[in-house]
């Protein structure tokens, strides 16, 4: 094919609809009209000889064919912001964007406190929001770039979205302080508790049922909440038993008085990945951004 006779123009607007995956959102993102915007995807669809999007339920899905052009078209896109960035040196302190992030309960309580402060000693001009979007929609909503950064007990299995792994703990069971009190969290006593759950597969803390079960016992789940602060709050008025990381366990329970249990027998540590849209991953801002996150979590 010759690319002399492509609109390139064509390229923004196929990536804006393959985020938005809607007509509306994607026009509006690119600052056009409906009309215009469905015009130049029916040059595109006579171009590629295919319908590329097609409607599924409120919104519109891509075909086989869009979704091999993808990542190409990423590609040439990402290339051609590079070669035409105006180069200037990177100062922080011009940063004027809004970040949209997903720390967990676990990073709100005990990161951001030392993330804030820098950021706005180093990006006065930054600032950050913080999200809860649906475990089921976690992921897409890094790939559409509605989360700037978020992060994941597990790293993603897509190459639309970039990860490192940030840090990592011990799990603890925590109690109320009379719920076992006078005794040892042994295996027996662990699982003749009754027990309160993680729900979001996603969220830093998270750990799987397979993880505690041993020899055909399995802990009894009574609740099952949405936050490791909920989990807390809950284990301290109560005779049901949380786990979650060992950092976050300490603080709560310097708050709530909660008793801390070493794990009675193995278990994974918790993990937590840093994740990004791809198409961020050679942002300047974005690139600070993570960086100044690491360094106030390691203690950099």
């Amino acid at each position: 094919m010759n690319l002399r006779n492509i609109d390139l123009n064509l390229l923004t607007i196929f990536e804006a609809i393959m985020v938005e995956r809607s007509i509306t959102r994607a026009a509006a993102r690119l600052n056009m009209t409906q009309p215009a915007l469905s015009n130049a995807l029916s040059r595109l669809r006579a171009l590629v000889n295919d319908p590329l999007f097609v409607r599924q339920g409120n919104e519109i899905a891509p075909t086989a064919r869009a979704r091999a052009m993808d990542a190409p078209v990423r590609r040439a896109l990402k290339l051609a912001r590079h070669a035409f960035q105006e180069r200037h040196p990177f100062h922080p302190g011009e940063i004027m964007r809004r970040f949209s992030l997903f720390l967990g309960d676990l990073g709100e309580t005990l990161y951001l406190p030392r993330i804030m402060p820098r950021l706005r000693l180093q990006a006065a001009a930054a600032s950050i929001v913080l999200k809860q979007p649906s475990d089921d929609t976690l992921i897409q909503d890094v790939k559409k770039e509605h989360l700037d950064l978020a992060w994941l007990s597990i790293p993603p299995d897509d190459k639309s979205v970039c990860n490192e792994a940030l840090l990592h703990d011990e799990f603890v069971c925590v109690t109320a302080s009379a719920t076992i009190a006078g005794r040892i969290l042994d295996e027996t006593t662990f699982f003749n508790l009754t027990h309160v759950r993680l729900a979001a597969r996603h969220a830093p803390g998270h750990i799987g049922e397979h993880a505690f079960r041993r020899k055909g016992k399995a802990r009894r789940v009574v609740a099952e909440v949405d936050t490791l602060h909920a989990m807390a709050f809950l284990a301290a008025s109560s005779d049901i038993a949380g786990c979650m990381p060992r950092m976050l366990a300490e603080r709560y329970a310097a708050l709530l008085g909660l008793r801390v249990d070493k794990m009675p027998f193995e278990v994974p540590p918790a993990f937590v990945h840093q994740a990004w849209p791809a198409i961020l991953d050679d942002d300047p801002d974005h690139i600070w951004l993570r960086t100044l996150i690491r360094e106030a979590v390691t203690g950099g």
